[in-house]
């Protein structure tokens, strides 16, 4: 099965920016947003903003548990807690952590804002509370075949129309 992670302002309700990241996996994606769930409410943490609670804690907006999800960027450092955190269960390897030169006990994933890396350390952390026997790659979109392309043709055309 094929499906889409949306990495930054999916609903564009902000700043606009998105990128998709296409995965084939062998579980459908109902079965993998529970398996997000089930993560955020076990390690109480999440990588959506706070008012969308799925840890079970209570999250406002912009909570610190709430990863990756405020724009400003200094929001994205992670204290030694969530560090350890993502360090010790493998969602983001420890050589991928960059400390912080100027504040003590900050890190950062160090991904130079590839939405694969991150889209790969959310499936990680998905991964947790998956079945043992989850499996998922990501598909580059030209692997993927477009109807248009066969059909030599742009459908709905004039739909789209600004």
């Amino acid at each position: 099965m094929l499906f889409k992670l949306e990495i930054g302002d999916y609903s564009e309700d902000g700043y606009g920016v998105h990128e998709p990241v296409i995965y084939e996996t062998n579980y459908d994606v109902a079965a993998i947003a529970e398996g997000y769930k089930k993560s955020c409410k076990k390690y109480g943490i999440q990588f959506n903003r706070g008012d969308n609670d799925f840890t079970g804690l209570g999250l406002k907006c912009w909570d610190k548990r709430a990863l990756w999800s405020n724009p400003d960027m200094g929001a994205n450092w992670l204290d030694e807690k969530m560090y350890d955190l993502l360090t010790h269960t493998g969602v983001v390897p420890e050589e991928d952590m960059m400390p912080s030169l100027l504040s003590e006990g900050k890190y950062l994933a160090n991904y130079d804002s590839e939405s694969d890396e991150y889209a790969n350390a959310i499936m990680r952390f998905i991964a947790l509370s998956m079945p043992d026997d989850f499996t998922y790659r990501i598909q580059e979109t030209e692997n993927i075949p477009c109807l248009n392309d066969t059909l030599g043709v742009n459908l709905g055309y004039g739909l789209l129309v600004p």
